[in-house]
């Protein structure tokens, strides 16, 4: 019986003065257990030094970080907008909208993951909004969504947060 590969997923984080976060991310997203995960951090030229903090994650795990350096600070749609096509562009199955500032649960990624494989959604919204969803505070990581739920679509190629 021939297993399917893992689905290639790519968490697009986009950072601005994001230096003490990111290690913690990048740390939540590595605990997740999901096969072939990585973080794309889009920095906007962080005056913190995120930058450079991405740069060390990506030399130390290149198959679990990669870094997208922007030279000039263009808004938090238009990160996400730069890391989602450079993640579609390089082959990405799933590609998740997670912010740096750990308001994004990273444990609910399997979850999303599963309803994404196993239902005929196309796109998986985390939010504290919906029904049974809460906003959590109980350490880094878990203060926002705590429910995803499916939305159908015809295709499958993104889930967001």
């Amino acid at each position: 019986m021939n297993v399917p590969p893992a689905p290639r997923v790519v968490v697009v984080t986009p950072t601005y003065n994001e230096r003490e976060n990111l290690p913690i991310l990048a740390d939540l997203l590595a605990g997740v257990g999901i096969a072939n995960l990585q973080l794309l951090v889009v920095d906007d030229n962080s005056p913190d030094g995120t930058g450079l903090v991405a740069d060390e994650l990506a030399a130390r795990s290149p198959d679990q970080v990669a870094v997208l350096h922007r030279t000039e600070k263009d808004g938090l749609g238009r990160a996400y907008v730069a890391g989602i096509s450079r993640a579609l562009a390089e082959g990405a199955d799933v590609v998740v909208q997670i912010d740096a500032d750990l308001s994004h649960p990273a444990a609910v990624i399997p979850e999303m993951l599963r309803l994404l494989q196993t239902t005929d959604a196309g796109v998986v919204i985390g939010s504290r909004y919906i029904a049974g969803g809460r906003r959590q505070a109980s350490g880094p990581g878990t203060a926002g969504c705590s429910r995803p739920g499916p939305m159908p679509m015809s295709t499958r190629s993104c889930g967001c947060m």
